[in-house]
């Protein structure tokens, strides 16, 4: 265990000091959490429950949009079995949509509502009312009807302005992953497709808030009327291994470390080409005809994720 805890160490010291969540990025997620739980008691439960995906673009400002140019930023989070998989950071571009009279500045939530709006969603980008059908949302917790077009649209959108919803045209908005955004939190070798689908890439200890917003609207929603929450925790995301929370007990720290050892004795066995990633040389074993030393494939956001892992490892020993 430990020459394979020191192999994989010196795998991600060559990757340099490694991914990072900049205050700004943080303050999008944090933001986004709250707006989860502000709106959530107004969308119909039955959009909740049919949501493929959740964007959250916290504070879009006309003025930002007609005369600076500027990109509304946000983060989006989809299904992953019981779970959502980590946020990728989002930009929606300036089209030749508008906002409602007398309103400046609005939080926008977008609901991607099957898959093949999420297919759409995961290319480079997607422009709103063309490449995907985009329609205002209904309001109302329970037993809301919707338009037409709104059940049959592949994003539902609801923006509101000082707590209450105000009507906003994205007809013509370009959505697409802030790529900055995503290289400084997952490594450059990470895009938007894997992010979403892979159960390899955790999410940063900053997004935990807002997955956990989506992991309680999501069980509120396929609550019976009338049934109160459980007193458990499972409203809460379920825990798993690929979070970077900060571990509070010495059992909890060794039971990170032989995870982390585990999964980098995965990667180093993987010797298959990687689509994206570095490669390493490791021993080669008795038989293998390529002699003495072996490729060994390996996923530098996966890296990345393991080296944030270590590092919040190493903070909470440091500690005690």
């Amino acid at each position: 265990m430990l020459h394979t805890m020191m192999a994989g160490t010196a795998l991600l010291a060559t990757l340099g000091s490694g991914a990072a969540v900049s205050t700004a990025e943080t303050a999008r997620l944090q933001a986004a959490s709250r707006i989860v739980d502000a709106i959530r008691n107004d969308i119909p439960d039955d959009y909740w429950t049919r949501a493929r995906c959740v964007g959250v673009l916290p504070d879009l400002k006309k003025a930002a949009f007609i005369v600076g140019g500027e990109y509304g930023r946000g983060v989006l989070s989809c299904r992953a079995g019981d779970e959502w998989s980590a946020p990728v950071f989002i930009q929606l571009a300036k089209g030749s949509w508008g906002f409602q009279a007398g309103v400046e500045q609005v939080d926008l939530v977008l609901l991607v509502m099957n898959d093949k709006g999420v297919q759409k969603l995961l290319d480079n980008k997607v422009t709103l009312g063309a490449d995907a059908s985009v329609a205002a949302g209904p309001v109302g917790r329970r037993g809301a009807v919707g338009t037409d077009a709104a059940m049959s649209a592949e994003i539902v959108s609801y923006s509101r302005s000082r707590g209450l919803f105000a009507g906003i045209d994205l007809s013509g908005g370009v959505l697409r992953p802030d790529q900055d955004s995503n290289a400084d939190v997952y490594g450059r070798g990470a895009e938007p497709r894997t992010i979403l689908a892979s159960r390899e890439i955790s999410a940063p200890t900053e997004a935990h808030d807002f997955l956990r917003a989506l992991g309680s609207l999501a069980a509120a929603a396929a609550r019976p009327a009338g049934q109160p929450a459980p007193t458990t925790n499972a409203q809460s995301i379920p825990a798993t291994p690929r979070t970077t929370t900060m571990p509070t007990t010495d059992d909890d720290v060794r039971a990170r470390i032989v995870d982390i050892q585990q999964t980098l004795d995965r990667m180093l066995a993987d010797t298959t080409p990687a689509p994206v990633g570095t490669t390493g040389n490791a021993p080669g074993t008795a038989g293998d005809a390529r002699g003495a030393r072996g490729a060994v494939s390996v996923d530098r956001a996966q890296l990345l994720q393991l080296r944030r892992q270590l590092d919040a490892l190493l903070a909470a020993v440091n500690k005690r």
